[in-house]
C-alpha cells in the first residue's frame, strides 16, 4: 500500500514537473522574438542568415509585389519590385554590417547608384522620408526593402526602446507607448508561437531627429530560426493632417541552409 502510495506522489510529481517545464517552454518560445529584439542585430547579421524573402507591400492604396534575393557567400542581393500595373523595377545591393551600396537597374539603360547612406533607412523600413534643408519631413514614399526582417530593429535603435523591459521582470521601467500580447502568426503553411506589438507615437512632430518618435507602428512577429520576423507589419504617418500608411504582408521566406 505504501509503495502505491509512492509511485503516485511520484508520478504527481513528474506530472507537475513535466507541466511546468512545458509551459515555461511554452512561455519563451513567446517572448523569443522580443529577446531577438534585444539583441541588436545588424543588417549582416540577418542578412547572413536569409535568401529570399517574398511579401506584399500596401502604400495609399496602391499594391506592390517585392521579391528579395541574397547571397550570403558574397553579401549581395537582387530585389524584384513589381507596381500593380506589371511595370518592374529591378534593384541589386551589397552589405558588410550594414548597407554600402544599392543600384537601379534600368532596363535598357545605364544604371543608376544610389547613396547608401541616403537609403539606407528605407532600404531598413520600407519608408524613405523626403525632407526639406531645415530637416523638416515634407513627404513620404515606399521603398522596396527587407522591412519583414529589419524594420523593427532599426525603429528600436532609433528611438532607443528597451526591449528587455518588456519581458525582464526585474525591469524598473517599461516603455507605456509600448502594448504586446502573445500570438500565433501564419507564415508559409507554418504555425508559429509569437507577438503582436503596437508601439503608440509619443510626438506629432515629423523632424530628422523625433520622426520615428511620431509614427504607429503595428506587427506580428515570430523568431524563425533565430530571425524576428514580421509577417505583417502596418505604419501609419500623419504627415500635414493625412494619415500615410504602409502595410506589408511576408509571403515567403527561405534561409541559408
Amino acid at each position: 500500500m505504501v509503495s502505491i502510495i509512492r509511485i503516485i506522489v511520484v508520478s504527481m510529481f513528474i506530472l507537475t514537473l513535466l507541466s511546468a517545464i512545458s509551459g515555461l517552454w511554452i512561455y519563451h518560445s513567446y517572448i523569443s522574438p522580443l529577446r531577438g529584439l534585444a539583441e541588436k542585430p545588424s543588417i549582416g547579421d540577418i542578412l547572413d542568415k536569409v535568401t529570399k524573402i517574398s511579401y506584399t507591400m500596401t502604400f495609399n492604396g496602391e499594391i506592390y509585389v517585392v521579391e528579395v534575393s541574397n547571397n550570403p557567400t558574397v553579401r549581395s542581393g537582387f530585389i524584384r519590385l513589381t507596381y500593380s500595373n506589371g511595370s518592374i523595377v529591378e534593384y541589386t545591393f551589397n552589405y558588410t554590417k550594414n548597407l554600402v551600396l544599392i543600384r537601379i537597374l534600368k532596363p535598357q539603360y545605364n544604371t543608376t547608384l544610389l547613396n547608401p547612406r541616403e537609403y539606407g533607412e528605407a532600404f531598413a523600413t520600407n519608408i524613405r522620408f523626403i525632407q526639406d534643408q531645415g530637416g523638416n519631413v515634407i513627404g513620404v514614399e515606399p521603398f522596396p526593402g527587407i522591412a519583414p526582417l529589419y524594420a523593427l530593429h532599426y525603429i528600436g535603435n532609433a528611438t532607443l526602446i528597451d526591449w528587455e523591459s518588456l519581458y525582464n521582470p526585474r525591469a524598473q521601467y517599461r516603455p507605456q507607448n509600448i502594448q504586446y500580447l502573445f500570438t500565433t502568426i501564419n507564415l508559409g503553411g507554418e504555425t508559429y508561437r509569437g507577438v503582436e506589438i503596437l508601439i503608440q507615437p509619443l510626438y506629432n512632430i515629423l523632424t530628422q531627429t523625433l520622426k520615428w518618435y511620431s509614427v504607429e507602428v503595428h506587427a506580428k512577429i515570430a523568431n524563425i530560426r533565430g530571425i524576428v520576423t514580421a509577417g505583417e507589419l502596418t505604419i501609419n504617418i500623419v504627415l500635414r493632417g493625412e494619415i500615410k500608411t504602409i502595410e506589408i504582408k511576408l509571403e515567403n521566406i527561405e534561409f541559408k541552409s
